[in-house]
């Protein structure tokens, strides 16, 4: 549940890059197949915040759910 966020923005360039919608998946795609690198680089690392930004919602969620999970 909690790489829904990022496995949306990993559709995304699927989707748009089979219809040809622009888009950040579109643009990602082009820029990963014309070697651009620093744009490469960021998308990267967008993905991976957003990760790591769900994965934290997750665990302050479980914290929320259920009280017997705490931090030690």
């Amino acid at each position: 549940m909690s790489y829904l966020l990022p496995a949306m923005f990993g559709g995304s360039m699927i989707t748009e890059t089979l219809f040809q919608i622009p888009g950040i998946g579109y643009i990602s795609y082009q820029a990963i197949t014309q070697g651009d690198i620093p744009f490469t680089m960021f998308y990267i690392v967008f993905i991976e915040v957003l990760t790591q930004v769900s994965l934290i919602i997750a665990d302050i969620s479980y914290a929320i759910a259920d009280p017997r999970v705490r931090a030690n």
